[in-house]
């Protein structure tokens, strides 16, 4: 027996066809919206100064700066002494976000500058996306997240730098630091309630 069942959801149809042997009494669908939702999250830190987005807690504080920036007038900075060190910290929900998410950005180090790390966090545990990071000329860097960071109240990001590769006081620059969507699809999950608890997935078509 072939059930078709049609879902609308925004100006997007969703058909599956789902091929069993057995009566469909009820099912539920969990899917995503058809519509790109706006940026969870964007700073190029054009408004000169750190917006309520940012928590910054360490030996040394970040600040902004307004020279040697990459895509504006200001980026955001800290200078950190011999073996002290700098976190830039801040919370996105990813609620109601059902594609997967990249995070962007644009980073800069003095010459003996360093991030100990680059972490995301998935609301049980924080996972890297960089470690040792040197490097004296700016560079973008992109990172598509699992789909835990999907439909996440408790997704974070941290930036860590310190001061243990040199004992005179060196700088990190962070720029352009962006949390989106893709416009990949997360397929649909169908869970056939009856005759039993089954969960089934098959081809989708697009109208």
């Amino acid at each position: 027996m072939i059930n078709k069942v049609g879902i609308a959801k925004g100006r997007t149809t969703f058909y599956i066809l789902i091929f069993m042997s057995v009566v469909l009494v009820a099912a539920n669908f969990s899917l995503g919206t058809g519509e790109r939702p706006i940026i969870p999250l964007f700073d190029g830190f054009e408004e000169g100064i750190l917006n309520s987005n940012w928590t910054t807690y360490g030996d040394t504080e970040w600040g902004i700066a307004n020279t040697d920036c990459i895509g504006g007038a200001y980026c955001t900075i800290t200078n950190v002494p011999f073996h002290q060190y700098s976190m830039l910290y801040a919370n996105i929900s990813t609620e109601g976000y059902t594609h997967g998410i990249i995070v962007e950005y644009d980073r800069k180090l003095s010459s003996l500058g360093r991030f100990a790390y680059i972490q995301w966090f998935d609301g049980n545990s924080w996972n890297s996306l960089e470690n040792d990071v040197t490097g004296s000329t700016w560079q973008h860097k992109s990172f598509n997240l699992p789909l835990t960071a999907s439909n996440n109240p408790n997704l974070a990001i941290r930036f860590n730098c310190d001061g243990w590769y040199s004992s005179a006081t060196q700088s990190c620059k962070l720029d352009n630091v962006n949390i989106t969507e893709t416009t990949d699809w997360i397929p649909p999950v169908v869970t056939i309630l009856a005759p039993e608890n089954i969960t089934y997935q098959d081809t989708i078509y697009f109208s």
